[in-house]
């Protein structure tokens, strides 16, 4: 008898844990049907409805996290409804199913998954603003003003060099002499400081045995922060985002490149 009733009971309690397909068809279905009146206020914000921005605020958890893994600095819009779709799934599903628990149990886990929602996308979305910084840069690194800043920084340091026999000790003494003054190797007359686009970047000479290590890193605030580019003797100059992998990055001008036409 004992054995009997442990096992209606056992079988009771494992079929209650097995959702009928029934209700997450259901919750599925709602979980898209309800991403277009969001998407129509999103594509048309004067529709509202007195909720600003309402469409922006349905899709920005998956936005947030479709972002953070896109490559192309813009999110890709099936990724965006895949994600959206099982973020709306998840409490559709415990609100459908409700009668196979407790009233409060449903309501907790929805308020605890929304919470938990609201704080990921608060966490995110700098993440992704961040990311499609740096995936906006790595695009535009090659076009940045101040990279024909460095190719006459190089020149100059080279002619510097055919002419000295030696690198300088620091960039001012490529400047121009003050009051007309002769030029030497103090003042060689090579570029005038300050270069261009130094109110938006740091310049950073070392000289290194027989030759030289420039870095050139944008200044924060000013919109470059993510910018950096390194070279040396070479002529080669590299960027990166991450101004530690600098020296490793990828070469966006290279003399060999284009002496050979590439």
């Amino acid at each position: 008898m004992f054995d009997q009733h442990a096992m209606c009971y056992g079988t009771h309690v494992q079929s209650s844990r097995k959702h009928p397909i029934g209700a997450v068809i259901l919750a599925l279905i709602i979980a898209i049907l309800i991403q277009i009146p969001f998407a129509f206020v999103f594509i048309l914000p004067s529709f509202s409805f007195g909720i600003p921005h309402i469409g922006q605020l349905f899709f920005a958890p998956a936005f947030a996290i479709t972002r953070l893994f896109s490559t192309a600095g813009s999110p890709s819009i099936p990724g965006t409804i895949a994600v959206q779709t099982i973020l709306t799934f998840i409490p559709i599903f415990w609100l459908v199913t409700w009668k196979r628990r407790a009233a409060i149990n449903t309501v907790v886990r929805v308020v605890a998954f929304t919470v938990f929602v609201i704080a990921a996308t608060a966490i995110a979305i700098p993440l992704e603003k961040r990311h499609e910084a740096r995936v906006q840069a790595a695009q535009v690194n090659g076009k940045s003003p101040v990279l024909s800043s460095v190719q006459r920084l190089n020149g100059s340091l080279a002619f510097f060099k055919k002419h000295y026999g030696r690198y300088p000790d620091s960039l001012s003494q490529l400047d121009f002499p003050p009051d007309q003054a002769e030029m030497d190797a103090k003042h060689a007359g090579l570029i005038q400081f300050p270069l261009p686009m130094q109110d938006f970047f740091n310049f950073t000479y070392t000289r290194q045995g027989s030759g030289y290590d420039l870095r050139v890193d944008g200044k924060p605030g000013q919109g470059w922060e993510l910018y950096h580019y390194c070279t040396d003797d070479s002529g080669t100059i590299r960027f990166d985002t991450n101004p530690q992998k600098c020296t490793q990055g990828k070469p966006v001008y290279s003399k060999a490149a284009v002496a050979t036409g590439h």
